[in-house]
């Protein structure tokens, strides 16, 4: 493998990792009942409520490519917990929305400005067209990824 294939493949194996357990820990510290997975899934619940798009359960699981059920027992502690409300539709009762409540929808600005702040560091020392190629390389990566593994 050629020199800067060998960084990349260290750097992009390495940094995924290392990116959820700092984020872990700045979350923790604000929110310490959480955990980055719920955090996830309070964030896709408060983003389809921010673009208008549909916040029924069976959505929200399609959204984070998880089972049904898997997004019933996070939602289920969410809710013990205060973060998210479940309510029936009003028009068709057997449809259920998910809704964040005042705390989620801090822990998802909290988790938000995060991911903000990682981007803008990240990119601060760049140039424009340096930014146009790492735009580039990530969706290289990602469309690998979507084409190579269906995901």
């Amino acid at each position: 493998m050629e020199e800067n294939q060998e960084f990349i493949n260290e750097f992009l194996t390495t940094i995924f990792n290392e990116i959820l357990k700092i984020e872990q820990i700045v979350m923790a510290k604000a929110f310490p009942r959480l955990s980055v997975n719920e955090i996830h899934v309070i964030s896709a619940v408060c983003e389809t409520m921010r673009i208008g798009a549909d916040n029924r359960a069976t959505a929200v699981a399609k959204k984070l490519g998880i089972t049904a059920g898997s997004l019933t027992t996070a939602v289920t502690n969410l809710e013990r917990k205060g973060y998210l409300v479940r309510r029936h539709d009003e028009k068709d009762r057997r449809i259920v929305r998910i809704f964040p409540t005042e705390s989620g929808k801090s822990a998802y600005r909290y988790h938000e400005k995060f991911h903000s702040d990682m981007v803008s560091h990240a990119i601060e020392n760049l140039k424009e067209n340096e930014r146009q190629v790492l735009v580039k390389a990530l969706v290289n990566i990602e469309t690998f990824f979507r084409t190579q593994y269906e995901v």
